[in-house]
């Protein structure tokens, strides 16, 4: 993966770059966020694009979960059962905006 390489590489220089709890919770309230603003949008297009929104803000999760796991902020476990969900939540919006791309070409 292309971030792999701008992750700190030690651990005084991850301490001082390391995301905030703040970090992960708007990470993690941007995916359902994005989700009801594109709802409310005007067509299936702009829907789409917001559902994509949240797809991005799960990715931006997920690294932060990783980096979090790797300075051992997060334990194993937790990562773990995380990430599982975060991979649940994602396929779910990928099979949504894949159930909205049909329409959109009509």
């Amino acid at each position: 993966m292309l971030w792999i390489p701008t992750k700190p590489r030690s651990e005084s220089a991850a301490r001082s770059t390391y995301p905030s709890e703040a970090s992960f919770i708007r990470s993690a309230m941007s995916i359902p966020a994005n989700i009801v603003e594109g709802r409310e949008q005007t067509s299936e297009k702009e829907f789409a694009r917001f559902l994509r929104y949240s797809i991005a803000s799960a990715s931006e999760l997920e690294y932060h979960l990783i980096v979090g796991r790797d300075m051992k902020a997060i334990p194993d476990k937790s990562f773990n059962s995380l990430l599982e969900t975060l991979e649940q939540v994602r396929k779910m919006l990928h099979g949504l905006v894949g159930r909205l791309e049909p329409q959109l070409r009509k």
